[in-house]
């Protein structure tokens, strides 16, 4: 077997996001011939423009000797346009290309097919790779209606840390602890979740940790400050041990987002026996079950709430979801399962 010569283009691996918490979770780079190469650029327009010009250089080297190079992008313009760039200097060089798809703003991917000059550069950049990764069926669907071929599409989900069995009779206790681990931001739905449990302390004991910063978060804190009574706790950015530990004592995710790729936070919820209530937006009607979830497109909070306590009142089908999912997590979901696929792609 020829030795592997790749390169992955990735973020900033000690930022927040669900991106690099995969990489890192994979660790790819611990096989000889596999290099993270970070692209991530904050900043202002200017400094994003420095950056990138020093950037060039750097990247151009670290991909010479390489046969394959891995892009990580999200459907966004930061990403499209940084990768895209970087993605002609790859065509250039003749390496082949794998684009494996993360985030997904629809309203964005509409933005680009309608606008000659960025369709012209999308199809002449990402959908030249040799192999596309997408997370949700929809988005292949997207791009074979633009003339993609079936072939070159993989539909694949994320990956989390596995863990062993916990006790899935948890549910049983007269609380119901809920998690929102999310980014807090527009659109991702914490209003609506905080109106839900809130009609539903009114029925049954609730408490709600919410895990993640963003730009709506003091919006938020000030909604849950008008809702008197409500058992909520903020909890900022958590990771490693501390969030295992709310994964662990939580019952229901609950995250209502508007638009997702395939969020690796309810993968994580398959694996720690967590319940799960969101939206189906992006990978998420294709790697959770509806018949043991509660996926539904709905703003109202009142129907969110009775859904939840219908669910929560059936102690019995409640665990056989759990069980359910938790074994579907098991056998498709590890990181065992993605870095096998990838490596195959990789040895071609």
């Amino acid at each position: 077997m020829s030795k592997l010569k790749v390169l992955v283009a990735t973020p900033q691996l000690t930022s927040h996001g669900g991106v690099a918490a995969l990489l890192r979770l994979l660790n790819l780079n611990i096989t000889s011939g596999v290099t993270y190469f970070p692209v991530q650029i904050g900043g202002g327009n200017l400094k994003k423009m420095l950056v990138f010009t020093f950037l060039l250089p750097r990247f151009i080297s670290a991909t010479w000797n390489k046969k394959w190079v891995h892009f990580n992008p999200s459907m966004n313009r930061n990403s499209f346009w940084r990768d895209g760039m970087l993605l002609v200097i790859c065509l250039l060089m003749g390496k082949k290309i794998l684009v494996h798809w993360h985030g997904w703003n629809q309203e964005f991917f509409r933005s680009v097919i309608d606008n000659k000059l960025s369709k012209f550069f999308f199809t002449h950049t990402f959908l030249k790779a040799d192999a596309i990764i997408v997370l949700a069926s929809q988005f292949r669907d997207e791009l074979m209606k633009i003339g993609v071929n079936q072939d070159r599409i993989h539909l694949l989900c994320n990956s989390a840390e596995p863990m062993d069995n916990r006790d899935w009779n948890k549910p049983s206790t007269s609380v119901l602890n809920v998690l929102f681990l999310s980014r807090i931001e527009k659109g991702k739905g914490l209003d609506l979740v905080i109106k839900t449990l809130h009609e539903l302390q009114n029925r049954m004991n609730i408490h709600l940790d919410v895990a993640g910063t963003g730009s709506a978060l003091e919006d938020m804190k000030a909604l849950a400050a008008q809702l008197p009574g409500f058992h909520i706790t903020f909890h900022g950015h958590v990771d490693g041990n501390e969030k295992k530990e709310l994964l662990s004592k939580a019952h229901l995710l609950f995250q209502p987002s508007d638009s997702e790729g395939m969020p690796l936070t309810l993968i994580e919820a398959m694996f720690h026996g967590l319940y799960i209530a969101a939206k189906p937006v992006g990978g998420i009607p294709d790697w959770v079950d509806e018949r043991h979830s509660i996926l539904m497109n709905s703003d109202d909070y009142m129907t969110w709430a009775n859904a939840i306590q219908d669910r929560f009142d059936d102690k019995v089908q409640w665990v056989n979801d759990i069980a359910y999912h938790y074994q579907l997590a098991q056998s498709r979901y590890t990181p065992t399962a993605l870095k096998d696929f990838l490596f195959s792609i990789y040895k071609r």
